[in-house]
C-alpha cells in the first residue's frame, strides 16, 4: 500500500479491542471500520460485500457466505483451509508478534536506558524483548521483502540506529524496522523490510512509520510522528498460513466436525485458541470477537461445522442462532491475514425482523 509518505507492507495488523478513544467521527463508517475491526486496513465495497449492508437498513447476516466465512475440511492432511483459496490453512505464529502499544500500557516494552544511550550514539545494541519469528524473508507484491518480528521475552536482536531515525538490523544492514501500513494506532504490528531494487520505493524512506525515537528517560521507543505509542507485546491468533509452512495448525479430529459433532480448537501439538476477550465487540451491524491463543486448552473455543460451510462456535448455554463464526478479515485471502469470531444480528437469511430488533438495544455492550 503506498502513501504520499512511503509505502508499507501488508503485514496484518492486530487491534485492541477497546479502540474508543481512537474515533474522533463516529458518523463516518469508512473510519469506523478501519478502527474497530482487525484485519487490514485497505478495502474496497466490491472485495466485502458485507460492507454494503452496513451503510443500509437491512439487517446483517452471520451465517453470510461467498467470502471469508467459507471454510473446507481436508481430513487428509488434517488442515482447515478457506474455500476461496485452498492455498492456505488456518494456523498461528510461533511467538507473539511486535506491535505498537500506549506508552503507559502494561505490555509496552522497557528497554535497559544505557542501552538506549549506547545504541543513540550510533553503537550497535543488543535489544532484549524483541526478535525475529523466523528468519525466512516474505514477499509483498515483487515490491518488498519483509521479516516478521517477535515480542518473545527471551528474545534479542542487534539493531543500529541510522541516522537518529531508523533502526536496522546490525546482520541484515538493508532491512529496516517498520509500522505496517503507516498506521499509528495500538496493536499494529511493526517488522523488518527492505524495498527490493526493481521497485520504485526506497527502503530507508523518512517521514513516516520508519522514523524512531528512543526515549532515554522512560527506556522505550516511540514512532517519531506519534510519541504517545511505543513498541510493546503482541498475542497470538488465528492467521491464515501458506500449506506447508510452519505455522500451519494440523488436527487429527476433524471427523467430529464432519460429522456434525463439535471440536475443541486444539491442534495435533496441543496449542489451542480461545478468545481474547469473553465479552463482544460492536461495530454497527456486526458482533465480533478476536481470536487469541490460550495457554489452558480447557479454555479453547469449540466449533462446529454448519452446513458444510461455516464453522460456528458452539457453547452448550448459548442459543445456536447466537453464534459467531470464523471469518477471514475483511474477506482477503493472503498471508498472515487475521481469522476473528464474527457475527450479525441474523443468524441466517430469511425472516430477520425478531433478531434486528436487538440493533436498537445495544446495552449488553456498552
Amino acid at each position: 500500500m503506498a502513501t504520499e509518505i512511503g509505502a508499507y507492507t501488508a503485514v496484518p495488523i492486530q487491534i485492541e479491542s477497546d479502540a474508543s478513544h481512537l474515533i474522533e467521527n463516529k458518523k463516518s463508517v469508512w473510519r469506523l471500520l478501519m478502527f474497530l475491526i482487525p484485519g487490514i486496513i485497505t478495502i474496497t465495497v466490491v472485495a466485502i460485500p458485507f460492507l454494503r449492508q452496513g451503510l443500509s437498513e437491512s439487517p446483517s447476516v452471520t451465517l453470510l457466505d461467498g467470502g471469508g466465512r467459507d471454510w473446507i475440511l481436508d481430513q487428509n492432511e488434517g488442515l482447515i483451509s478457506p474455500k476461496n483459496n485452498t492455498e492456505f490453512a488456518l494456523g498461528a505464529l510461533e511467538f507473539p508478534p511486535l506491535i505498537l502499544t500506549e506508552r503507559d500500557a502494561d505490555n509496552v516494552i522497557r528497554f535497559d536506558k544505557q542501552t538506549l544511550s549506547a545504541l543513540s550514539k550510533g553503537d550497535p545494541q543488543e535489544l532484549k524483548g524483541i526478535g525475529l519469528e523466523s528468519s525466512t524473508e516474505h514477499n509483498f507484491e515483487n515490491a518488498f521483502d519483509f521479516i516478521l518480528t517477535s515480542s518473545a521475552p527471551d528474545a534479542s536482536l542487534t539493531l543500529k540506529y541510522k541516522d537518529s531515525n531508523f533502526l536496522v538490523l546490525e546482520d541484515m544492514s538493508e532491512l529496516v524496522l517498520d509500522i505496517s501500513f503507516g498506521k499509528y494506532m495500538p496493536g499494529n504490528t511493526v517488522n523488518f523490510l527492505r524495498a527490493q531494487s526493481s521497485s520504485p520505493f526506497r527502503t530507508f524512506q523518512s517521514g513516516g512509520g520508519r522514523d524512531w525515537i528512543l526515549d532515554l528517560e522512560e527506556g522505550i521507543i516511540s514512532p517519531k510522528h506519534e510519541p504517545k505509542l511505543a513498541l510493546g507485546r503482541g498475542f497470538q491468533q488465528l492467521q491464515l498460513h501458506k500449506r506447508g509452512t510452519k505455522g500451519v495448525w494440523k488436527f487429527d479430529n476433524l471427523d467430529k466436525l464432519i460429522n456434525g459433532e463439535p471440536m475443541k480448537l486444539v491442534n495435533t501439538d496441543g496449542l489451542a485458541m480461545g478468545k481474547k476477550l469473553d465479552r463482544e465487540n460492536i461495530f454497527d451491524i456486526w458482533r465480533y470477537i478476536q481470536s487469541a491463543e490460550v495457554e489452558d486448552p480447557k479454555k479453547a473455543i469449540s466449533i462446529k461445522y454448519i452446513e458444510d460451510n461455516f464453522l460456528a462456535i458452539y457453547e452448550e448455554d448459548k442459543p445456536e442462532k447466537d453464534a459467531l463464526v470464523l471469518d477471514v478479515s475483511f474477506w482477503k485471502m493472503f498471508e498472515f491475514n487475521s481469522v476473528n469470531y464474527v457475527g450479525g444480528w441474523c443468524y441466517a437469511n430469511g425472516n430477520c425482523d425478531d433478531e434486528a430488533k436487538l440493533r436498537k438495544d445495544s446495552s449488553k455492550y456498552d
